[in-house]
């Protein structure tokens, strides 16, 4: 009974802040992060399938109530698949008693299952086919992702026309250039930052949570590190074509993954040599401000993660015993 009062507690916080990020565009990622964290709590609280559809469908109201006051279906869609893809597979990752990595490759192919199965109606209900629909998606949803980004990071598309990751480019079969990318990173932040939170409460609320495991804990599979190899050779051998944009942007969230791999590993070296707190602490976030930016550092830290997936630099620093 505890549990359903305060999974109905958060199932407001998440409706509120939600209204928020609508009310106010230029905090809508600070205002999505958050509503992302109290959904994963929603989802964890409501221990009976019963609560989880009611708490659910209270997300659902979130999104009526945004068509009605604002008289327009685009806002209240983007900022629901912003953090309802995440939130949920983060809770369910906690209550099937997952870590890390899974949690957030969840996050993506949920989000990726959910953003389809929206296209997939609009497309029906709207135009009738697909290509129509891409179409007019590309006109309505891609101007207004860019004006959220261009307020959030105070940047100017024109700037970044020639980046894969931020550019703006014509649709190619229904993949939009940088728009994957952005929202496969963005899913992969949230989770990681709501697992941590999640991780944090349950353990001062003395839960279990020694499966969840630590950050310093994350590290990229051989198999996704192969998959990574492929997907560059294919980006580069097919340039300009639909395949060779799904791949680019594949490889540019694999990057990201794998930089985040990275400080993940330098996490766990500076606390392996018993670097004070503070310093490792202050060292991990400078890591982190720069960690996902196209610029040397990144790309050094995406070799880290890369070279670890193959030699596995913590079992061998454990069995050093130095």
């Amino acid at each position: 009974m505890k549990k359903c009062v305060f999974a109905a507690i958060f199932t407001a916080l998440t409706v509120a802040v939600a209204l928020l990020s609508l009310l106010f565009p230029g905090a809508i990622l600070l205002f999505s992060l958050i509503t992302t964290v109290l959904f994963t709590f929603v989802i964890v609280l409501s221990d009976t399938n019963a609560s989880r559809i009611v708490s659910q469908a209270v997300i659902a109201v979130f999104y009526i109530a945004s068509v009605f006051v604002f008289n327009d279906p685009v806002p209240g869609l983007l900022i629901l698949a912003m953090f309802f893809p995440v939130g949920w597979a983060v809770g369910t990752a906690y209550l099937m008693k997952r870590n890390l990595n899974s949690a957030g490759a969840m996050a993506v192919m949920f989000g990726a299952v959910f953003i389809f199965a929206v296209f997939a109606v609009y497309a029906l209900f709207t135009v009738g086919n697909f290509a129509d629909a891409a179409e007019n998606l590309k006109n309505t949803f891609v101007p207004q992702v860019e004006s959220m980004l261009t307020e959030a990071f105070s940047v100017q598309s024109e700037i970044t026309d020639n980046m894969y990751l931020y550019s703006v480019s014509t649709i190619a079969s229904a993949i939009f250039s940088y728009i994957p990318a952005a929202i496969a990173i963005w899913y992969l932040f949230c989770s990681a930052v709501s697992f941590s939170v999640l991780r944090k409460a349950l353990k001062a609320a003395q839960e279990e949570v020694s499966f969840m495991g630590e950050f310093s804990d994350f590290r990229v599979s051989r198999a996704g590190a192969v998959a990574y190899f492929i997907a560059s050779l294919i980006s580069l051998l097919t340039l300009g074509s639909a395949v060779g944009t799904a791949t680019l942007n594949f490889t540019g969230v694999m990057s990201v993954v794998l930089a985040y791999a990275g400080i993940s590993l330098v996490n766990y070296i500076l606390d392996f040599k018993n670097i004070p707190d503070i310093l490792r602490r202050i060292i991990i976030i400078a890591l982190f401000a720069v960690g996902i930016l196209p610029i040397g550092i990144s790309y050094l830290l995406s070799i880290l993660g890369l070279v670890d997936s193959y030699l596995n630099i913590r079992e061998r620093l454990m069995n050093s015993g130095h």
